[in-house]
């Protein structure tokens, strides 16, 4: 028990001073990082400086604008630390930053200039050796800061390096020690050897029933999905069938009336005008009921298929949202559900790219691939954390247990420059 009590004692103690020099070489290394990013957004001020004097195009002063906002982010993040620092050091992060703020607001004032029509005042700053000689010294007021920061992370590293040496030292006298006691102790291991075999195979047999109850309840909950989806897409078919027979009937039995009234009444100016906007108004409608059958229940997926189906779901869309959507669509041999699934998985990808992804052109691709049909809709947008999927979006988590409830994969890659979801549904024979 000593000997336990001691290891367990330096343990601690190489782990928690391993833990304090490594956090504090941590700190150092984003400190490190934080200062080389805001040197290298100093060159980019005056990349976009000099773009913007020579050309005129706002592109530039939008950048300098926003890498400013950038490096002042980054020196509020830096100030904090070297406050704590305090002396030479923070004496050279304020000649750092006052360097930095002074440099752009040089580069500011003379893109004003050159705003102000001074064109040729406004070149002649950029041939003039002083317009580079403020970002060389924040360039190197801030190597001066690297400088440091690699020289506390050499300290912590040999820090760190000194730790675990004692550490290891005390433990290798420890495990010494308590080798003399294994003879004591000699007896009791075939006792401790016949307890854990018997502790692995219980725990083998448990783990075995869990993944079996496990495997079980996945199997129910894919049932129930596809038995929910399935009522629900019922439910659309028959309100869509409701609306087409019910709704359509009222819509053009006033359309009739409406034709009618004009063969039986004198018509004034002031009547046909309103006799014309109400028929505008029913077109309205009948084009909106029209629309909402076809969300509910696409005619063209049954009458069809599903290629041409997604044919015309893509170019609606692209008339509608005024995108381009672009559509490589193979033939695939799936099940009716399947079909009906694929069809849900790019209205819900072109929904989502129209409603949130900001997008300007989207590609829908749709090809078998072994046993295995493959469709793929890939937009342009401003992207996504798709980790954060399940956490209130509730149609892609929809999606993928109905995509998974036919037996096929579903996922999802966002970045900032768009996203793209893609599923695979098994093929029939």
């Amino acid at each position: 028990m000593a000997l336990a009590v001691a290891a367990l004692l330096l343990n601690e103690w190489a782990y928690q001073r391993s833990m304090d020099t490594a956090l504090e070489a941590a700190q150092n290394s984003n400190a490190r990082g934080s200062l080389n990013r805001v040197m290298v957004k100093a060159g980019a001020l005056d990349a976009d400086h000099r773009g913007y004097v020579r050309s005129g195009d706002p592109v530039f002063k939008l950048d300098f604008d926003m890498t400013l906002t950038r490096s002042e982010d980054l020196l509020q993040q830096l100030g904090p630390r070297y406050a704590k620092v305090g002396g030479d050091v923070m004496t050279q992060f304020d000649q750092f930053q006052t360097a930095l703020r002074s440099a752009a607001a040089i580069m500011q004032a003379n893109m004003n200039r050159r705003d102000a029509g001074a064109l040729k005042e406004a070149s002649s700053v950029l041939d003039d050796p002083g317009a580079t000689s403020n970002i060389t010294q924040v360039v190197a007021l801030g190597q001066e800061l690297v400088t440091f920061e690699d020289n506390q992370l050499a300290t912590h590293r040999v820090k760190l390096y000194s730790t675990l040496n004692q550490g290891r030292i005390g433990i290798i006298v420890l495990i010494a020690a308590g080798l003399l006691a294994t003879g004591l102790l000699r007896w009791q291991s075939h006792a401790l050897a016949r307890y854990q075999r018997g502790e692995r195979e219980r725990l083998t047999e448990e783990n075995r029933r869990l993944e079996q109850a496990v495997a079980s309840r996945t199997q129910a909950l894919q049932s129930l999905t596809r038995h929910q989806q399935t009522l629900l897409e019922d439910e659309r078919a028959a309100l869509a069938r409701e609306l087409h027979d019910e709704l359509g009937a009222l819509l053009t039995a006033a359309k009739l009336d409406i034709a009618r009234l004009k063969s039986k009444i004198t018509v004034t100016p002031d009547l046909a005008e309103r006799l014309g906007h109400l028929n505008a108004t029913l077109n309205e409608g009948i084009s909106l009921k029209r629309r909402i059958i076809e969300d509910l229940r696409p005619s063209a997926l049954d009458s069809l298929g599903l290629v041409p189906a997604l044919q015309i779901l893509c170019e609606g869309t692209a008339s509608r949202l005024g995108i381009p959507v672009q559509a490589a669509l193979a033939p695939v041999n799936v099940s009716k559900e399947g079909e009906l699934t694929l069809y849900r998985f790019v209205q819900e990808a072109l929904t989502n790219a129209a409603k949130y992804a900001q997008a300007h052109a989207v590609t829908v691709t749709l090809h078998p691939e072994g046993s295995q049909a493959h469709i793929k809709v890939a937009d342009d947008g401003v992207g996504f954390d798709a980790a954060l999927v399940g956490v209130g979006h509730h149609g892609l988590s929809g999606m993928r247990f109905r995509v998974e409830s036919h037996g096929g994969t579903m996922a999802i890659e966002s970045g900032p420059n768009g996203s793209t979801l893609s599923a695979s549904l098994p093929t029939e024979a």
